[in-house]
Protein backbone atom coordinates (compact mmCIF):
# COMPACT_ATOMS: atom_id res chain seq x y z
CA UNK A 1 0.00 0.00 0.00
CA UNK A 2 1.31 3.58 -1.24
CA UNK A 3 2.07 6.00 1.71
CA UNK A 4 1.14 9.40 0.53
CA UNK A 5 3.74 12.26 2.73
CA UNK A 6 3.11 15.94 2.18
CA UNK A 7 5.17 18.86 3.33
CA UNK A 8 4.79 22.47 2.81
CA UNK A 9 7.63 24.20 1.14
CA UNK A 10 6.79 28.16 0.55
CA UNK A 11 3.12 28.82 -0.53
CA UNK A 12 2.38 25.11 -2.00
CA UNK A 13 3.10 21.37 -0.84
CA UNK A 14 5.22 18.97 -2.07
CA UNK A 15 4.33 15.11 -2.10
CA UNK A 16 6.71 12.09 -2.03
CA UNK A 17 4.82 8.62 -2.90
CA UNK A 18 6.34 5.74 -1.12
CA UNK A 19 5.56 1.81 -1.78
CA UNK A 20 7.95 -0.55 -1.23
CA UNK A 21 11.53 0.72 -2.13
CA UNK A 22 9.47 2.67 -4.83
CA UNK A 23 9.24 7.07 -4.50
CA UNK A 24 7.42 8.94 -6.63
CA UNK A 25 7.99 12.95 -6.40
CA UNK A 26 5.10 14.67 -7.12
CA UNK A 27 5.70 18.68 -7.21
CA UNK A 28 8.72 20.19 -5.28
CA UNK A 29 6.76 23.41 -3.31
CA UNK A 30 7.13 26.73 -4.19
CA UNK A 31 10.75 27.99 -1.80
CA UNK A 32 13.04 27.25 -4.63
CA UNK A 33 16.87 26.07 -4.13
CA UNK A 34 18.94 23.26 -3.43
CA UNK A 35 19.14 24.27 0.37
CA UNK A 36 15.08 23.85 0.53
CA UNK A 37 15.23 20.80 -1.60
CA UNK A 38 17.66 18.86 0.96
CA UNK A 39 15.46 19.77 3.84
CA UNK A 40 12.83 18.72 2.76
CA UNK A 41 14.00 15.43 1.73
CA UNK A 42 15.65 15.41 5.11
CA UNK A 43 12.31 15.86 7.27
CA UNK A 44 10.73 13.39 5.31
CA UNK A 45 13.16 10.94 5.61
CA UNK A 46 13.44 10.53 2.00
CA UNK A 47 16.81 9.38 0.17
CA UNK A 48 16.91 11.04 -3.17
CA UNK A 49 18.20 7.48 -4.71
CA UNK A 50 14.89 6.10 -3.70
CA UNK A 51 13.04 8.48 -6.31
CA UNK A 52 12.46 6.98 -9.27
CA UNK A 53 9.81 9.43 -11.04
CA UNK A 54 9.10 13.25 -10.86
CA UNK A 55 5.84 14.23 -11.60
CA UNK A 56 3.96 17.68 -11.73
CA UNK A 57 0.25 18.19 -11.12
CA UNK A 58 0.93 21.42 -13.62
CA UNK A 59 3.58 23.78 -14.97
CA UNK A 60 3.08 26.64 -12.10
CA UNK A 61 5.89 27.89 -11.12
CA UNK A 62 4.79 26.92 -7.52
CA UNK A 63 4.80 23.55 -8.21
CA UNK A 64 8.00 23.13 -10.80
CA UNK A 65 10.48 25.65 -9.76
CA UNK A 66 12.24 22.60 -7.87
CA UNK A 67 12.29 19.57 -10.20
CA UNK A 68 14.98 20.07 -11.80
CA UNK A 69 16.85 19.68 -8.68
CA UNK A 70 14.76 16.96 -7.23
CA UNK A 71 16.31 15.42 -10.98
CA UNK A 72 19.89 16.13 -10.14
CA UNK A 73 19.99 14.93 -6.53
CA UNK A 74 17.96 11.64 -7.41
CA UNK A 75 18.57 10.66 -11.45
CA UNK A 76 14.55 10.25 -12.10
CA UNK A 77 13.11 11.45 -15.58
CA UNK A 78 10.77 14.15 -14.69
CA UNK A 79 7.48 13.89 -16.45
CA UNK A 80 4.37 16.15 -17.67
CA UNK A 81 1.17 16.10 -19.34
CA UNK A 82 2.17 17.51 -22.71
CA UNK A 83 0.15 20.65 -22.20
CA UNK A 84 2.84 21.98 -19.77
CA UNK A 85 5.82 21.41 -21.80
CA UNK A 86 6.32 24.51 -23.30
CA UNK A 87 5.99 26.11 -20.24
CA UNK A 88 8.75 24.33 -18.86
CA UNK A 89 10.71 24.20 -21.66
CA UNK A 90 10.66 28.03 -22.33
CA UNK A 91 10.20 29.38 -18.10
CA UNK A 92 7.33 31.37 -19.52
CA UNK A 93 4.77 32.30 -16.76
CA UNK A 94 1.43 30.45 -17.23
CA UNK A 95 -1.61 32.97 -17.97
CA UNK A 96 -4.04 32.69 -14.97
CA UNK A 97 -7.67 34.38 -14.78
CA UNK A 98 -10.44 34.71 -12.17
CA UNK A 99 -12.82 32.27 -12.21
CA UNK A 100 -14.94 33.09 -9.30
CA UNK A 101 -15.62 35.63 -6.87
CA UNK A 102 -12.45 34.19 -4.93
CA UNK A 103 -10.37 34.87 -8.02
CA UNK A 104 -11.89 38.51 -8.36
CA UNK A 105 -10.98 38.73 -4.69
CA UNK A 106 -7.36 38.05 -5.34
CA UNK A 107 -6.58 39.96 -8.66
CA UNK A 108 -8.11 43.40 -6.89
CA UNK A 109 -6.01 42.49 -3.95
CA UNK A 110 -2.93 41.97 -6.19
CA UNK A 111 -3.95 45.54 -8.08
CA UNK A 112 -3.74 47.20 -4.95
CA UNK A 113 -0.06 45.71 -4.36
CA UNK A 114 1.24 46.66 -7.94
CA UNK A 115 0.36 43.60 -9.74
CA UNK A 116 0.61 39.91 -9.39
CA UNK A 117 4.55 38.82 -8.14
CA UNK A 118 7.13 37.89 -10.54
CA UNK A 119 8.64 34.80 -9.28
CA UNK A 120 11.52 33.63 -11.06
CA UNK A 121 11.19 30.03 -12.90
CA UNK A 122 14.03 28.21 -13.79
CA UNK A 123 13.53 26.27 -17.94
CA UNK A 124 12.96 22.67 -16.94
CA UNK A 125 13.49 20.08 -19.23
CA UNK A 126 10.66 17.44 -18.84
CA UNK A 127 12.15 13.89 -20.36
CA UNK A 128 8.42 12.30 -20.61
CA UNK A 129 5.50 14.00 -21.77
CA UNK A 130 1.91 12.19 -21.59
CA UNK A 131 -1.36 12.95 -23.08
CA UNK A 132 -4.68 11.46 -21.60
CA UNK A 133 -2.97 8.91 -18.68
CA UNK A 134 0.02 8.06 -17.35
CA UNK A 135 0.46 4.70 -16.11
CA UNK A 136 2.69 4.18 -12.46
CA UNK A 137 3.07 0.78 -12.10
CA UNK A 138 6.19 0.43 -13.98
CA UNK A 139 7.81 2.90 -11.20
CA UNK A 140 6.50 0.78 -8.24
CA UNK A 141 3.31 2.40 -7.07
CA UNK A 142 -0.44 1.15 -7.97
CA UNK A 143 -1.80 4.10 -9.60
CA UNK A 144 -1.90 6.49 -12.43
CA UNK A 145 -2.14 10.17 -13.57
CA UNK A 146 -4.99 11.49 -15.40
CA UNK A 147 -5.59 14.50 -17.35
CA UNK A 148 -7.82 16.95 -15.65
CA UNK A 149 -7.44 20.53 -17.21
CA UNK A 150 -9.20 23.32 -16.26
CA UNK A 151 -7.27 25.68 -13.80
CA UNK A 152 -4.36 25.56 -16.63
CA UNK A 153 -4.46 23.28 -19.55
CA UNK A 154 -1.58 20.86 -17.95
CA UNK A 155 -3.82 20.16 -14.96
CA UNK A 156 -3.08 16.44 -13.13
CA UNK A 157 -4.23 14.38 -10.94
CA UNK A 158 -2.50 11.58 -9.03
CA UNK A 159 -5.03 8.40 -8.39
CA UNK A 160 -3.80 5.77 -6.60
CA UNK A 161 -6.18 2.56 -5.63
CA UNK A 162 -6.11 3.00 -2.00
CA UNK A 163 -8.40 5.85 -2.80
CA UNK A 164 -6.18 9.03 -2.59
CA UNK A 165 -5.72 11.67 -5.19
CA UNK A 166 -3.46 14.49 -5.32
CA UNK A 167 -5.42 17.15 -6.87
CA UNK A 168 -2.59 20.11 -7.47
CA UNK A 169 -4.22 23.35 -7.44
CA UNK A 170 -8.16 21.90 -8.40
CA UNK A 171 -8.80 21.67 -4.70
CA UNK A 172 -7.40 24.71 -2.64
CA UNK A 173 -7.70 26.14 1.14
CA UNK A 174 -5.31 29.32 1.92
CA UNK A 175 -5.68 32.46 3.01
CA UNK A 176 -8.22 33.91 0.83
CA UNK A 177 -10.66 31.11 0.64
CA UNK A 178 -11.77 32.48 4.11
CA UNK A 179 -11.85 28.63 5.78
CA UNK A 180 -12.82 26.74 3.58
CA UNK A 181 -11.80 24.40 0.77
CA UNK A 182 -12.72 25.58 -2.84
CA UNK A 183 -12.68 24.30 -6.03
CA UNK A 184 -9.48 26.69 -7.87
CA UNK A 185 -10.19 30.13 -8.07
CA UNK A 186 -8.69 30.77 -11.11
CA UNK A 187 -8.85 29.34 -14.91
CA UNK A 188 -6.77 28.51 -17.87
CA UNK A 189 -9.19 30.87 -20.01
CA UNK A 190 -10.50 34.72 -19.48
CA UNK A 191 -14.18 33.42 -20.34
CA UNK A 192 -15.22 32.05 -17.31
CA UNK A 193 -18.07 29.64 -18.49
CA UNK A 194 -15.52 27.84 -21.21
CA UNK A 195 -12.62 28.14 -18.15
CA UNK A 196 -15.58 26.25 -16.26
CA UNK A 197 -16.93 23.87 -18.80
CA UNK A 198 -13.19 22.02 -18.97
CA UNK A 199 -12.76 22.54 -15.36
CA UNK A 200 -16.35 21.01 -14.49
CA UNK A 201 -16.09 17.81 -17.07
CA UNK A 202 -12.35 17.48 -15.20
CA UNK A 203 -13.84 17.48 -11.66
CA UNK A 204 -16.72 14.75 -13.34
CA UNK A 205 -14.23 12.68 -14.17
CA UNK A 206 -12.05 12.65 -10.84
CA UNK A 207 -15.60 11.98 -8.86
CA UNK A 208 -15.87 8.90 -10.79
CA UNK A 209 -13.24 7.19 -8.21
CA UNK A 210 -13.80 6.26 -5.58
CA UNK A 211 -11.88 8.37 -3.25
CA UNK A 212 -11.90 9.15 0.35
CA UNK A 213 -8.95 11.46 0.62
CA UNK A 214 -7.68 14.73 -1.18
CA UNK A 215 -4.40 16.13 -1.52
CA UNK A 216 -3.84 19.84 -2.30
CA UNK A 217 -1.00 21.92 -3.67
CA UNK A 218 -2.67 24.59 -1.24
CA UNK A 219 -3.88 23.31 2.15
CA UNK A 220 -5.53 19.84 2.94
CA UNK A 221 -5.88 16.77 2.73
CA UNK A 222 -9.41 17.30 2.06
CA UNK A 223 -12.16 14.34 2.79
CA UNK A 224 -14.84 13.22 0.47
CA UNK A 225 -17.60 15.36 1.35
CA UNK A 226 -15.20 18.59 1.77
CA UNK A 227 -14.75 17.45 -2.23
CA UNK A 228 -18.40 16.89 -3.43
CA UNK A 229 -19.53 19.91 -1.17
CA UNK A 230 -16.87 21.80 -2.92
CA UNK A 231 -17.77 20.46 -6.62
CA UNK A 232 -21.59 21.33 -6.09
CA UNK A 233 -20.70 25.07 -5.22
CA UNK A 234 -18.40 25.22 -8.08
CA UNK A 235 -21.55 23.85 -10.45
CA UNK A 236 -23.41 26.44 -8.74
CA UNK A 237 -21.71 29.17 -9.46
CA UNK A 238 -21.38 27.96 -12.59
CA UNK A 239 -24.87 28.24 -13.23
CA UNK A 240 -25.33 32.01 -12.15
CA UNK A 241 -23.04 32.77 -14.33
CA UNK A 242 -26.00 31.68 -17.04
CA UNK A 243 -28.29 33.36 -15.10
CA UNK A 244 -26.90 36.84 -15.38
CA UNK A 245 -26.82 36.51 -19.29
Amino acid sequence: MAEIIQYPCGMSNGFFIVEGESVIAVDGGAEYGKKAVEKNLTDTGIDPGQIVLIAATHAHVDHTCNLAILKELSGAPIAVNKGGQHDMITAEMPHVFPRNPIGDEIFEFAKSQGGMPDDYLPPIQPDIVWSDEFDLKPYGVDGKIIYTPGHSLSDSCVILKEGRVILGDLMVEDRFTHGKPTIAYFGFDLDRRKANSVLLQSLQRISAYPAHHYYSGHGGPFSRVQFEEAFREAVRQDELLYEQE
